[in-house]
């Protein structure tokens, strides 16, 4: 299957592969957002080192928020990130609770 092809190149250890990997599935949200799998690589990327790969990461989420917001397991690890030490990672996953709260409201 093509989501789950994706869903292990978020694994990759060059953040270009992650980049792509998660624009991707962000566009093919109807098909990777039922996939638990998918979401929480997502999710995990949001602390990535790489700008890039945590933006791709937040888009792709944006685009499948209904399952981020529907699965409490999501939503701790999202917490979990906002508790990481590392600053970009706490700064990440807060944008992501973030437009995913607004979005929420609208």
């Amino acid at each position: 299957h093509v989501v789950e092809a994706l869903a292990s190149l978020l694994r990759d250890q060059q953040s270009r592969v992650r980049a792509v990997a998660a624009t991707v599935l962000g566009k093919m949200s109807e098909e990777a957002g039922g996939r638990p799998g998918v979401v929480k690589g997502l999710m995990e990327l949001v602390g990535d080192s790489d700008s890039a790969v945590r933006d791709a990461a937040r888009g792709a989420l944006q685009n499948i928020e209904e399952d981020v917001l529907s699965k409490p397991e999501m939503v701790e690890v999202l917490v979990g990130l906002m508790q990481h030490t590392g600053r970009y990672e706490r700064a990440s996953a807060s944008k992501v609770h973030l437009d995913l709260s607004r979005r929420a409201r609208t």
